[in-house]
Order: C-alpha cells, then sequence, then structure tokens
C-alpha cells in the first residue's frame, strides 16, 4: 500500500530511541525549590517518589515547631485522624521507620497523646530519597 511503511522491531526500537533523546535533550535540568516553612528539605527531582502526604505532614509538622499531635495534623491537613494514622504508618513502614516513644508525644499533666516529630517525618524523607537514588530492590 502507497504511504505506508512496515516496521520491523529493530527499526521502531530505533524511532522510539532517537523521539526519547530529542525530547531528554530539550528538557531543561531541574532546579530544587525550597518550599515556604521548609528549612531543611528543598524538593527536588528525587521528591517525586517521595509520598505527597509524608511532605505536607512534614511542612506542617515543622511550621507548628516540630512536633503535633495527631488529630491537629490531621485538622491542619484535612483528614480523618485515623486515616492519616494509617497512612503515614504504613509510610513509615515501607522505609523502616519507627516513630519514638511507640508515637506518642507527652501531654501537660503527665499524659502522651499520638503524635508526629518533624526529626522522624524528616528521617522517612531522606529513607524515601534515597530509596529513589538506589532504584528499586533487584528480584
Amino acid at each position: 500500500m502507497l504511504g505506508q511503511r512496515r516496521w520491523d522491531a529493530a527499526s521502531a526500537l530505533a524511532a522510539v530511541a532517537f523521539v526519547y533523546a530529542r525530547m531528554a535533550s530539550a528538557m531543561p535540568e531541574p532546579k530544587p525549590t525550597v518550599l515556604p516553612g521548609s528549612r531543611t528539605h528543598p524538593v527536588a527531582a528525587a521528591d517525586i517518589d517521595v509520598p505527597d502526604l509524608l511532605l505536607r505532614a512534614h511542612r506542617a509538622v515543622e511550621q507548628a515547631g516540630g512536633r503535633m499531635y495527631c488529630a491537629d495534623l490531621a485538622n491542619a491537613l484535612a483528614l480523618d485522624a485515623q486515616v492519616l494514622a494509617t497512612e503515614l504508618s504504613s509510610l513509615f513502614r515501607h522505609v523502616g521507620i519507627t516513630r519514638p516513644g511507640a508515637g506518642t508525644l507527652p501531654v501537660p499533666g503527665g499524659q502522651s497523646r499520638p503524635g508526629y516529630l518533624a526529626d522522624t517525618l524528616a528521617a522517612a524523607i531522606d529513607a524515601y530519597r534515597s530509596l529513589t537514588a538506589v532504584g528499586p530492590p533487584r528480584l
């Protein structure tokens, strides 16, 4: 048929590689951006693989002075406290991070309530960045 070309696998692969190389060379190098309230963790291309919930939680806790009760954090992020706790626990578990004090923060009067520290969230972010730098585990 006129105007149609049959592609073999090598030709198709070469065409895709050519288009990809042109696209990659046309893209500017990403520059880190420091988010408001984040003194220590600029957002870079590696943060694409850091869960958004973790980044948002870290910003909120950092802005609150470095520690925040779970209910207050959930309120700041407009989430249900139980959902937030479940999701953050899952994210921590994925990278092997444990919360100090079994995840509780002292309350004036001698009791404690579930909460988060900015340092713990930052450690989880760093662990996710390390996963991104190293790549997925080989099977």
